[in-house]
């Protein structure tokens, strides 16, 4: 067998693996087979008093590392809202800003930054209540070198207005 032969015969078994890959990966989406589990999507992470202790136990140089373990996953968390914005970000015509008082026990100022996109939703909120919303979080900031303060960038899921 030839040095030629060899090449034909090695691209026609790379070539046989894709397709093999691409039938399995079509078999499973015409029977339904979702890419990540329900019971996954519905996992929402709490960032509560249990969490930002945990954050501000950690040491600041490893609390990036902490937070990147939890970008892109659905949150749930509670704010003041401190301003209703019109800022375009993330195909989203609307942000909430609101911060979250109770954190600063644990010494971690913390700004949520709630991108919307339907204005029903903005016109049911106010300066000055407690909302405690669900949401993707797409980005963190630390706003200091001492990661004592964050802007957390969330997508808006669900939302309820606390009545106090």
């Amino acid at each position: 067998m030839g040095v030629y032969s060899k090449y034909v015969l090695t691209r026609r078994w790379i070539g046989m693996r894709g397709l093999i890959a691409g039938l399995i990966l079509v078999v499973g989406a015409a029977a339904g087979v979702p890419l990540v589990s329900k019971e996954k999507a519905a996992d929402a992470f709490p960032f509560d008093g249990a969490f930002f202790a945990q954050l501000s136990r950690t040491p600041p140089i490893l609390r990036d590392s902490l937070l990147d373990e939890k970008r892109n996953a659905v949150i749930i968390g509670r704010g003041l809202i401190r301003s209703i914005e019109k800022r375009e970000r993330y195909h989203k015509r609307f942000c909430v800003v609101a911060s979250d008082p109770e954190t600063e026990r644990y010494g971690i100022a913390v700004r949520y930054f709630i991108f919307v996109d339907k204005k029903e939703s903005i016109a049911l909120l106010k300066e000055g209540v407690t909302l405690e919303f669900t949401g993707q979080l797409m980005a963190y900031t630390p706003l200091t070198a001492y990661r004592s303060s964050y802007v957390f960038d969330i997508l808006l899921e669900k939302g309820a207005i606390l009545v106090e």
